[in-house]
């Protein structure tokens, strides 16, 4: 977000990247426990990076989560790992996936 609010010229943030990626944790902390009190929800968890390098995978996911026949194929077309980047394994961001 930094890579993106730098090349629009906005103002950003006035918290640090480690004090944003903390607020974000706790707020998907707090979520996740709402929800949690949901019974009559179902989640379907998914992780975004996995998603983008591995979408047939996502999309037969989704398909047993929702129970219905999807077209797969045509699922897994429409992700483009090209629109994916400024992403780094120690970038310091939250995984927004996985249940914590």
């Amino acid at each position: 977000q930094a890579a993106m609010i730098q090349k629009l010229g906005t103002q950003g943030s006035a918290l640090a990247p480690e004090a944003m990626a903390r607020a974000l944790e706790n707020h998907l902390r707090q979520v996740k426990a709402a929800l949690a009190l949901r019974p009559e929800m179902s989640i379907c968890w998914m992780e975004y990076p996995r998603l983008i390098h591995e979408p047939a995978a996502a999309a037969v996911n989704l398909q047993s989560f929702l129970g219905i026949p999807l077209d797969l194929a045509a699922m897994s077309a429409q992700v483009d790992p090209t629109l994916y980047r400024q992403r780094h394994p120690s970038d310091g961001q939250p995984d927004l996936g996985k249940p914590l």
